[in-house]
């Protein structure tokens, strides 16, 4: 764009593109009259909200005229800016769920809220930030373009989405002092974007600093939260230190009544959900919704909203104002996008209300529209996206149009596919530091300890029920249990059935499963078949761990290179399955490529001595995939294995380099992108999912061109995916397993 005619064409054109080819166009005094600032109270109107702590929060809702202008920009705006990805709050695809779902089953949930968030953002940052890419309204050297039409159209734009207010900032000598500026209000539909915008910088220095502490972080508009297992969350901890430091840096200020450190074993709460164990609705939703149901069927509507007023303390709200069957219907529509459309408890309340309103439902109609033609246009996006081929600063106006029409249709698809979002629940998080901390209990001083190693004294525990009993007070104390939701080939094929279940599994048909566990399905665990319990009761003041195991529960067959007589030899599996120690990944690449018979120049290194914790079988399968991709390449005969430990960073990177090997597809490649949940990529991620970070690197087409990036299939750093790399050797997988 060079004027701000072609910022009205543009506008004009989002316009039609929300509203209809029939609506009236802006004009440009339209234009010029809402960024002048002092239009004042005639550009916005300003009201109150009550706010749960009983304080008010100030509203400055925007005219008609300039709300349609601030929407046509935010969908202008939004085609050439996408939000970090620790930002959850006004971006598509994320939402209150995405944001409390990263901080599932951590041990300290802390929580940090930014004081008078929009009003903190001046009208200058936007100003300077529309100056620099993406947006680069600015001219550089440019003797074509007017740079007094460049700056203007900054000016503009931060004008337009900004009004004077009396707020709060801090003077040179560091005084707290109340003066006039353009900020951002709170009301208008570009607030949100502008925010996520300015705190581009902010995100990633949090998310840096979380990562050097070994925390998950993430932002929801002004709800910062930091979760982890160990606790560094005390008042003069150099973490809060730093954290405040950035805070204040950024332009913010902390809102000291709002923070708080929630503990494991009382509720834990991000953005109004439960995060203790999974993702939930509170009681109290809960409740409210079936108190709210309940009057309804036993009494009309009139009752029901009696109660909701009351409850709800809205004393200056008549029962006319309140359409309880919006309410209602709402709640159990915002109970199916957290649990799911599939929860027993979202299917009964929507039953209940469908009884009640038969025919209308709790489903949001969505516009027609021919979804081959969005599929295409949202590749389309994807690639623009991905490639970078977003509009440049000398973009025609057609260009920046048919941009504007591509992201309009990606956000019709989004409504279509809304169900899509309640699925969440089901996918495995990656989090391989959650399993790292759990799998190393079985080492550290805990009860866990004591089922995988010798007793420190034989009377350690008085008989076999203390000692179940103390095992599975650590099962719960440390959330072993939520382990199906990191990895669950490790829970239910190698953990569970070895140190928990104590009864075999029934099928529907009541027929019993086949109880066995780990790689070499061995028949003899902890607690079953019960053998171990009978053994201890005969023989009191021994340990467990010399119990013979009975000859028809013993595999036929010899295991590296030994029969499984003692419980102690099935102890020993047990860590092989959970626990690469000292030279065991060394020989198991030999072992790998020497029985592919591959005819490959290989050079396996630094590997020897590595010891980590992770599922050995599931590591093991991805390996395999991995070399026997390499094998149908053999015009590129040279392959390097190298290990490295960063003893600080607690890492340890296996890289797996084919050297002049090259990828050479389109970056934005269907398989490359998994967009079919198939192949072999696929494959790997879903056995590599929270036992380590998984990359690609290698040569990849972008347009015309051949560039290195790196792709992170498999992400806990937060690091910009796809990103440039220095220029490939080869066909690189980064694997990196932590300590």
């Amino acid at each position: 764009m060079k004027s701000r005619e072609d910022l009205l064409d543009l506008i004009n054109y989002s316009k039609k593109a929300l509203y209809g080819e029939d609506v009236e166009p802006i004009t440009i005094s339209q234009l010029t009259f809402y960024s002048n600032p002092s239009a004042g109270g005639k550009r916005y109107r300003q009201f109150n909200i009550a706010k749960s702590s009983g304080q008010y929060r100030a509203i400055h809702a925007p005219v008609q005229g300039l709300l349609l202008i601030q929407r046509c920009l935010n969908l202008i705006l939004s085609c050439i800016y996408k939000p970090t990805p620790q930002a959850h709050g006004f971006t598509p695809g994320r939402s209150v769920k995405t944001n409390a779902f990263v901080h599932v089953g951590n041990y300290y949930v802390f929580n940090v809220d930014l004081k008078d968030f929009f009003p903190s953002i001046d009208q200058a940052r936007i100003w300077r930030m529309l100056q620099l890419p993406p947006f680069n309204l600015v001219a550089k050297n440019d003797s074509r373009i007017s740079p007094k039409n460049r700056y203007e159209l900054a000016s503009m734009i931060s004008a337009i989405c900004c009004t004077s207010m009396l707020v709060d900032r801090i003077d040179r000598k560091g005084n707290l002092t109340r003066v006039v500026r353009n900020v951002l209000p709170q009301g208008a539909p570009t607030s949100p974007f502008f925010s996520n915008m300015i705190c581009q910088r902010l995100d990633q220095r949090l998310m840096g600093v979380a990562k050097r502490f070994g925390l998950k972080y993430t932002r929801y508009a002004d709800d910062i939260t930091f979760s982890s297992l160990h606790n560094v969350f005390h008042s003069h901890n150099p973490f809060i230190v730093e954290m405040r430091r950035i805070i204040t840096e950024q332009g913010f200020t902390v809102n000291e009544d709002k923070v708080r450190l929630q503990r494991t074993g009382y509720r834990q709460m991000v953005t109004g959900l439960v995060v203790n164990e999974k993702v939930n609705v509170t009681r109290e939703f809960i409740k409210s919704l079936r108190k709210s149901l309940y009057l309804l069927e036993r009494y009309n509507e009139e009752k029901a909203s009696q109660a909701y007023i009351k409850d709800n303390k809205l004393d200056d709200v008549s029962i006319n104002d309140i359409d309880i069957q919006a309410i209602v219907t709402g709640k159990i529509a915002y109970l199916k996008d957290i649990l799911g459309k599939n929860s027993p408890r979202y299917l009964s309340y929507k039953t209940r209300i469908d009884q009640l309103y038969p025919g209308k439902g709790t489903t949001v109609p969505v516009e027609k529209v021919d979804a081959k033609t969005l599929a295409r246009n949202i590749d389309r996006v994807k690639h623009n996206l991905l490639n970078n081929e977003l509009p440049t600063e000398n973009a025609s106006f057609e260009e920046l149009r048919a941009f504007v029409r591509l992201l309009r249709d990606e956000n019709s698809v989004s409504a279509l596919l809304v169900d899509k979002a309640g699925q969440a629940e089901e996918d495995e998080i990656h989090d391989p530091n959650f399993v790292v901390s759990v799998l190393e209990k079985f080492t550290s001083e805990t009860h866990l300890k004591y089922a995988t190693h010798y007793w420190d004294t034989q009377d350690r525990y008085k008989n076999y029920n203390v000692f179940r009993k103390s095992i599975m007070e650590d099962v719960r104390l440390f959330k072993l249990r939520l382990l199906p939701r990191y990895n669950s080939h490790l829970y239910w094929k190698v953990i569970h059935p070895f140190l928990i279940r104590d009864k075999p599994d029934e099928k529907k048909s009541g027929e019993k499963f086949e109880y066995q566990w780990g790689r070499h399905k061995l028949k003899v665990g902890l607690q079953y078949p019960g053998i171990l319990e009978e053994w201890m009761q005969e023989n009191p003041g021994k340990s467990p761990f010399s119990m013979p195991i009975p000859k028809e529960l013993r595999p036929p067959f010899r295991i590296s290179g030994k029969s499984l007589t003692y419980f102690e030899d099935f102890v020993d599996e047990f860590k092989n399955e959970i626990e690469f120690r000292r030279n065991d990944l060394h020989y198991l690449i030999k072992d790998i490529t020497s029985s592919m018979e591959f005819d490959f120049d290989i050079s396996i290194t630094n590997l020897k001595g590595l010891s980590f914790y992770t599922d050995t079988y599931q590591v093991e399968q991805a390996l395999r995939i991995i070399f026997n991709a390499i094998r149908k390449y053999p015009g590129a005969p040279k392959i390097i294995v190298n290990g490295s430990y960063d003893t600080e960073a607690k890492f340890i990177d296996i890289d797996i380099l084919h050297i002049d090997s090259f990828c050479d597809r389109p970056l934005n490649d269907r398989k490359l992108q998994l967009m079919d949940k198939r192949g072999d990529f696929f494959t790997i991620r879903k056995l590599l999912n929270s036992l380590c970070d998984w990359s690609i690197q290698s040569r990849f087409r972008v347009g015309n061109e051949y560039t290195s990036y790196t792709i992170h299939y498999l992400n806990s750093t937060g690091a910009q995916n796809p990103e440039k790399s220095a220029d490939a050797l080869g066909f690189l997988h980064k694997l990196r397993f932590y300590l």
